[in-house]
């Protein structure tokens, strides 16, 4: 072999490494950074998980200590929510867990993760906008109960109290959107953005 024959076939072969060795860094890297973003949304579950617990608690305490009708069924349906919500945030901690511990290309994790995310938060909004409806119905019933239990209501205006309790639910289910949103969008969106425009930056190269 000649030795400007040689020497090209080194340069070949050495950039062939190199670009290999580059690639695998940059995949270190990609995987490392969605790591650090995996374990931000674990401590959002956390976060959350620990605030379902007290809400749990503090509803069972009012439950046991308020003995009026309207307390007990809004004690009722927060804890059942509250069992719900965290059965939900833990499915969602185990599927973020067994990603971190999988091995597939990083763009394919990429994917999965998002889709998971995706899934996640748009439950997460509807779960929260149809309790309103339900919340609103209880209302209802437990209210028209109390009143007509009671004899010093007897008069009552069943028009200007539903009125004036359909009136406050609104202006409540409209503060309630808005908070979710963005209660939703700062604990899980922002870390979702993040890892879209990863995906992105990968696909694009």
């Amino acid at each position: 072999m000649e030795l400007d024959e040689f020497k090209q076939l080194y340069k070949e072969k050495n950039a062939v490494e190199t670009v290999s060795h580059s690639a695998n860094e940059l995949e270190a890297y990609l995987r490392k950074n969605t790591h650090s973003i995996t374990g931000k949304i674990k401590r959002s579950i956390w976060f959350e998980a620990v605030l379902s617990i007290l809400l749990f608690a503090v509803s069972v305490w009012a439950w046991f200590i308020y003995p009026a009708r309207f307390v007990r069924v809004f004690s009722m349906l927060t804890i059942f929510l509250c069992c719900i919500f965290l059965i939900c945030l833990a499915a969602l901690y185990k599927k973020i867990i067994a990603f971190e511990h999988a091995t597939p290309a990083i763009k394919t994790s990429l994917r999965q993760l998002i889709a998971i995310l995706q899934q996640f938060t748009r439950l997460y909004f509807q779960f929260t906008m149809v309790t309103l409806p339900i919340a609103f119905i209880f209302g209802l019933i437990t209210g028209y109960l109390d009143v007509s239990g009671n004899t010093a209501l007897k008069n009552f205006n069943w028009l200007r109290g539903i009125l004036f309790y359909t009136g406050w639910f609104l202006l409540w289910s409209a503060i309630m959107y808005f908070f979710t949103r963005w209660y939703i969008r700062k604990l899980y969106g922002n870390y979702l953005l993040q890892l879209q425009q990863q995906l992105k930056d990968i696909e694009n190269g």
